[in-house]
Parts: structure tokens; sequence; C-alpha cells
């Protein structure tokens, strides 16, 4: 991942979308970004044969981010536009169970809500969609949408550059 940071006011990340922190001090941080929902296509995955494609959208975010040493906690809500529609936020915790000045690893667990609007449109099984799929029709409603557990491994090289590495487990 690509990530630019000017001092503690802006930044520019792959993750993270291009966003500005409102507030921020020592042990938190808020603002707002623009990011990027990558949709879906239904050729990239045969059990979604069938049941069309979400077009790819930019997002609106509001995040919020808080230590309470050890502890890093996490909250976000994204609303996309041009073509989807919804509202999804995701909750999150962050426990460092190794580190010292150059490297960190961290684990944690992060919850995505979303309401009816957003779990129907990626989730729902209309009748055409049941028709062309062979599934039967779904009617989604919203909340909890995704639980992970997720770890983050830091090295710093310098007071400018740092490697990060990341792994999760999902479940929808």
């Amino acid at each position: 991942l690509l990530e630019i940071r000017y001092r503690e006011i802006a930044f520019l990340s792959l993750g993270e979308g291009l966003g500005i922190n409102l507030v921020s001090d020592k042990n938190y941080r808020a603002g707002i970004a623009l990011s990027y929902d990558l949709g879906r296509r239904e050729g990239d995955d045969r059990r979604l044969r069938g049941v069309g494609n979400i077009a790819a959208a930019p997002e609106f975010k509001i995040f919020a981010e808080y230590l309470l040493f050890p502890v890093v906690l996490r909250a976000d809500i994204r609303r996309a536009f041009a073509g989807q529609s919804g509202l999804i936020g995701d909750l999150g915790a962050y426990f460092p169970i190794v580190g010292a000045t150059r490297y960190a690893v961290l684990v944690g667990p992060s919850l995505t809500l979303a309401n009816r609007e957003h779990e129907k449109r990626f989730y729902g099984i209309d009748q055409q969609q049941a028709a062309r799929s062979g599934y039967p029709t779904f009617d989604a409603h919203g909340g909890a949408s995704h639980a992970s557990i997720g770890v983050n491994a830091f090295w710093n090289l310098n007071a400018h550059w740092f490697v990060e590495g990341v792994a999760a487990l999902s479940r929808t």
C-alpha cells in the first residue's frame, strides 16, 4: 500500500483514501475522507453469476480513532455515491502484541454494520436475479455485515519510511 501524510493534517492512501484530520492530538484523530468502493463484478466469482454487477463508486467517509493505551479504537461511516447507495460503517479495536521503537505487531477484531439499503443492493436477490442465477429470492436486512480479525505488522525504516504487512480473516 502507498500512504502519504502531511504532518497530522492530510493524508492520501489506498486504504484510507484522500482526507484531512479535522481534529487530532497525540491520542486521537477524527476527520473526513474521500475513499473508493470497488463494487463487484459477477465474472469475478462463479457464485455471483446472474446477480449482476455493482459499479465501483467514490465514497464520502467520516472517521475517528482514539488511543486508549494500549488499545486503538476506530470507527467510520461511509456513503457511496454515483451509482451506489446505503450507509456502511466499521468498528474496530487494535491491540499491540509485540512492539519496540522500530517495529510493532497489532491484532484486532472489527465489525462492519450496514443499513438495509446497502445490504439489499449487495446481498439481496430480486425475482430477475433469481431467474438468472438459480438462487431463491432474498430480502436482505440491515445490521451486522462482516466480522473480521486482522494482523498488522510495521517496521520503521527511518523517520519518514516504514513497511507494513496486513492480513485478515473475514466472515460475511
